[in-house]
């Protein structure tokens, strides 16, 4: 895996998405909204990493995975209640666990992998996005003061956010009535990223 396959990806969705309508209403606009914004953070990843700005890309994953999950939850779970709320710029307080739990019991996620997720990097993007050891880590070595391009920990970063970005397009082809499309895209991903040696 190189930048490029990750751009390819990239661009190939957003050729895809481009220009995209669906029927509106509070619901899917809130949820298309939080989902854009998870893949508009995947393109910031993308682009800081190509700058070499690792940290800055590192610090968003938190930010693309809790975009993707609200939309999630917007989309699957939320009561009309909770979307005016939401709309009225009232507090929801919506906990990671919480939403989680209510993703995971609609159709596609029932599996745990979510939670799973969850479990396995939250630890790693709160350090990532609070300025823990591993981003002062990356930045000095002895006494001197580097930004050094890791690569296992580049591509590691490109990859979880190209996963994320996945889920996102999968319910925002859902929300414009594009079963088709998600298909198309799915292969594509999977042909681009997660491609076997």
């Amino acid at each position: 895996m190189n930048i490029e396959d990750f751009e390819s990806w990239s661009k190939y969705y957003q050729l895809q998405l481009d220009g995209v309508s669906f029927e509106p209403n509070a619901r899917r606009r809130v949820a298309m909204g939080l989902l854009h914004l998870s893949l508009e953070h995947h393109q910031s990843i993308l682009n800081l990493a190509k700058c070499n700005l690792f940290g800055s890309s590192f610090a968003l994953l938190r930010c693309q995975f809790e975009a993707l999950l609200r939309g999630m939850w917007f989309l699957r779970c939320a009561t009309e209640t909770d979307i005016i709320k939401f709309i009225d710029g009232k507090n929801l307080d919506l906990k990671v666990d919480l939403l989680i739990n209510d993703v995971e019991t609609t159709e596609g996620y029932k599996n745990g992998a979510l939670k799973r997720y969850k479990t396995g990097k939250w630890k790693a993007m709160n350090d990532y996005t609070h300025g823990g050891f591993f981003q002062v880590l990356a930045r000095t070595q002895g006494d001197e003061v580097t930004g050094r391009n890791l690569l296992e920990h580049s591509l590691w970063i490109l990859t979880e956010s190209s996963k994320l970005s996945l889920l996102s397009i999968l319910d925002f082809c859902f929300i414009i009535e594009q079963p088709k499309l998600s298909d198309t895209l799915s292969t594509k991903y999977f042909e681009i990223i997660e491609k076997s040696p």
